[in-house]
């Protein structure tokens, strides 16, 4: 079987190549070709963080949770603030 020639692929579609392989490149573009795709910079998402938050939370573990999912603490601090102020309503 030949194999395939990528020399010709617009970068970006080269790049993720390189990360994910080939095949799941191909199947990247035949499902999302011609669609922006806009990639959060986080991966788990805010709402999820709430619940995260309620469940985790020990009152002394805010810079622990905050790098383990990829939020500044400024940003967990106001997270347990929200909690708060659900709870106390």
């Amino acid at each position: 079987m030949n194999e395939l020639d990528t020399s010709g692929w617009n970068k970006i579609y080269k790049d993720l190549q390189k990360v994910i392989g080939t095949e799941a490149t191909l199947n990247l573009f035949k499902e999302y070709r011609g669609i922006q795709l806009n990639l959060p910079v986080r991966l788990i998402s805010r709402s999820h963080m709430l619940d995260v938050l309620r469940i985790d939370y020990d009152g002394r573990n805010k810079q622990k949770l905050a790098r383990a999912y990829g939020y500044s603490q400024r940003s967990i601090e106001r997270m347990l603030r929200e909690i708060k102020e659900q709870e106390e309503s």
